[in-house]
C-alpha cells in the first residue's frame, strides 16, 4: 500500500511538473499568440481540476487528461476569443435559447464561431450554469468543444471546464 501510494504520488509530482514546465516555457518564450498563452493556464487549470475530481485511483491520469481537455478549452476560449467574442459568449449563456445555436463572425479577426447552449441548472455554490458546445473556425481551423460555465458575482459567465 505504501509503495502503490509513493508511485502514486510520484507520478502526480512528475504530471504537475511537466504541465508548469510547459506554461513556464510558452510564458517565457514569449508566446506570439494568446492561443498559446491560453492552452497553457488551461492546462494548468486542467491538470488542477482533474487531479482534485478525477478518481482516487487514477489522480495522475485524471490531472494529465485534464490538461490536455484545458489547454484545449484554453487556446479556442481564452486564446484567440477578443473581448467581444467574449462578451457574446457570455450573452449566450445568459440568454440564448437552449439547443439552438447563435453564430458570429469577428469582423476584426475573420473567426467564426457557433454556439448551442443547453438548459441551465443549478452549480456548485447555487450559482447558474449551462453546458455549450462551441463550434468556431479560428485562422481558417475548424475546431469543436464542449465546455460549462457559471454565472459570476459580476453577471459575467466564467467557464468551468
Amino acid at each position: 500500500m505504501t509503495h502503490y501510494l509513493f508511485s502514486n504520488l510520484r507520478t502526480a509530482t512528475l504530471c504537475w511538473s511537466l504541465a508548469l514546465l510547459i506554461s513556464l516555457g510558452l510564458v517565457v518564450s514569449g508566446c506570439s499568440t494568446k492561443a498559446e498563452s491560453g492552452a497553457g493556464i488551461g492546462a494548468l487549470a486542467g491538470a488542477a481540476i482533474g487531479s482534485q475530481f478525477g478518481p482516487a485511483s487514477n489522480r495522475a491520469e485524471s490531472a494529465i487528461i485534464g490538461a490536455f481537455l484545458g489547454a484545449i478549452v484554453g487556446s479556442i476560449i481564452g486564446g484567440e476569443m477578443d473581448r467581444k467574442d467574449q462578451e457574446q459568449l457570455s450573452q449566450v449563456y445568459e440568454s440564448g435559447r437552449s439547443h439552438a445555436t447563435t453564430s458570429w463572425v469577428n469582423p476584426d479577426t475573420g473567426n467564426q464561431y457557433g454556439v448551442t447552449p443547453k438548459p441551465a441548472y443549478t452549480g456548485q455554490r447555487g450559482r447558474p450554469c449551462r453546458e455549450a458546445r462551441i463550434d468556431a473556425i479560428v485562422n481558417g481551423k475548424p475546431e469543436t468543444v464542449v465546455t460549462t460555465a457559471c454565472r459570476a458575482e459580476d453577471g459575467m459567465w466564467e467557464l468551468q471546464k
